[in-house]
């Protein structure tokens, strides 16, 4: 019996070394390693078992590329536009030539919109995205569509109501 439970223990170990390469993939990935190379080992034989894991994260992707197309009623007004793409990338933390992370992505996504949507267009939203990686060249292609939506104006201020002051 105790051989029996010795052999389903190992095959436990096993799996979830398997699940604990893939997450560390994952991992590496979102920090921007996309071609790493993790050796790993299992010694049976020490007590408790010991698994050892030797990774060589290899370069890192950085940023080659990053597109920021606006449209909605914003792209009628091109230098308006002009300036908004400016103002969204002197806020982008994933410049060219900066390591690709997947923190920053989602970062820089938020920010693009809020930019948008804090002139004029508050209903701005994030209309596509995409992170095109290439592992063999360790680069990021960015791009991001942002629908402005349309623009928001206050009318003319109307004061109602008042006795004791004035307007």
């Amino acid at each position: 019996a105790s051989d029996v439970y010795k052999r389903q223990s190992r095959d436990l170990l096993e799996r979830l070394v398997d699940e604990a390469l893939e997450q560390l993939k994952d991992r590496l990935a979102a920090e921007g390693y996309f071609s790493p190379v993790i050796v790993h080992s299992i010694d049976g034989e020490a007590a408790p078992w010991m698994v050892r894991f030797e990774i060589d994260p290899g370069a890192a992707a950085l940023v080659s590329e990053v597109r920021i197309t606006l449209v909605g009623t914003l792209a009628n007004d091109p230098a308006r536009a002009e300036r908004g793409r400016a103002l969204i990338l002197e806020r982008w933390p994933l410049p060219e030539g900066a390591r690709f992370r997947q923190q920053d992505w989602d970062l820089a996504k938020r920010r693009a919109v809020a930019v948008v949507a804090g002139d004029r267009f508050a209903s701005a939203s994030l209309v596509s995205s995409r992170a095109t990686i290439d592992p063999v060249t360790r680069t990021a292609q960015l791009e991001v569509e942002i629908d402005s939506g349309p623009g928001f104006r206050f009318g003319e201020i109307e004061v109602s109501g008042l006795v004791r002051y004035p307007p």
